[in-house]
């Protein structure tokens, strides 16, 4: 098995990502060898990152009619050179017969979806929108307003529990199969540990951090959401990555109150690793930070300042 450091997902969570059924992901990789997946002590595939990203690249590329059979043993940059080339002839067919997206159209008619939980309206404007729009577009234009009017009617009282917590999910299958259509170019990269406190809009505000540092190069280890203080800093410890980022004041969830996200920081200041940066994700303020290592940004704007300056 692969070191414990690496993230590997089940098949079911590869289908959800890439849009490939599983019968399909196993049948490409006995019949054609495009997938080389680890299995766990009871047989279940396992894909890693750059497993995800492969699959991802070779189900766009069957899209444009090429045949699985000529692209699967097409090693990484090789793969890479074909897709750029159908991209390429894609967006320019894409500039002569489609009109640019209209983003404050599209985020009316998101907002009225929601208002209205009408989701499959939803998840149109999303696939709409994500269609149209780079990964880091898509997360700045879409995703993080629609967390913000998310987080209002929250704080309203206009949006329970059980249609937000629907809601959510299908935000974050559109934002997390962007976030694999990302392209590294660079050799070198920084690490970034990205992760969020409890809440469900504290994910999605540290999936949107994950997609920038990605367009910015990042090599990007993204831990999901609902991650201990203790975790975050023993994982600093071993990555020795150069920032991490949390995102902690997104959900206006009163389950975590000031004073436990101010705790949170305090743990996290006791353990992460020295070197380490850690940026933190907030809406309304910026806390009460107990290491001079630490730094709070409301805005995404900021943070892409931030660690361009680096």
């Amino acid at each position: 098995m692969q070191e414990a450091t690496e993230n590997l997902y089940s098949i079911q969570f590869v289908s959800n990502v890439t849009g490939i059924n599983p019968h399909t992901i196993r049948a490409w990789e006995k019949r054609y060898g495009a997938t080389t997946p680890v299995r766990d002590k009871n047989g279940r595939r396992l894909y890693s990152d750059l497993e995800i990203q492969r699959l991802d690249v070779l189900q766009k590329l069957v899209s444009y009619g090429n045949s699985i059979s000529d692209i699967a043993k097409l090693k990484k940059n090789e793969l890479e050179k074909v897709l750029e080339k159908y991209s390429l002839e894609e967006s320019k067919e894409l500039e002569l017969s489609s009109p640019r997206l209209n983003i404050n159209e599209t985020l009316q008619n998101i907002y009225m979806s929601i208002n209205f939980f009408k989701l499959d309206v939803l998840g149109h404007e999303l696939q709409k929108a994500a269609n149209a729009l780079s990964a880091i577009d898509f997360a700045l234009e879409i995703v993080n307003p629609l967390i913000s009017e998310i987080r209002k009617l929250k704080g309203e009282g206009k949006m329970e529990s059980e249609k937000r917590e629907q809601i959510y999910l299908i935000i974050k299958s559109h934002l997390t199969k962007k976030i694999y259509t990302i392209n590294y170019t660079s050799a070198k990269r920084r690490k970034v540990l990205v992760a969020s406190a409890p809440g469900q809009l504290n994910e999605l505000g540290a999936m949107v951090a994950a997609v920038i540092f990605l367009n910015k190069q990042f090599e990007v280890e993204y831990l999901g959401g609902n991650v201990r203080a203790n975790i975050l800093g023993k994982l600093s410890q071993q990555f020795k990555s150069e920032y991490i980022f949390v995102g902690l004041n997104y959900s206006h969830d009163m389950t975590m109150p000031l004073a436990e996200k101010e705790k949170y920081l305090e743990e996290l200041g006791l353990c992460f690793y020295e070197n380490t940066e850690v940026l933190v994700g907030a809406y309304d303020y910026c806390f009460q930070l107990p290491s001079e290592n630490m730094l709070c940004f409301n805005d995404f704007r900021n943070l892409i300042s931030h660690i361009a300056k680096k």
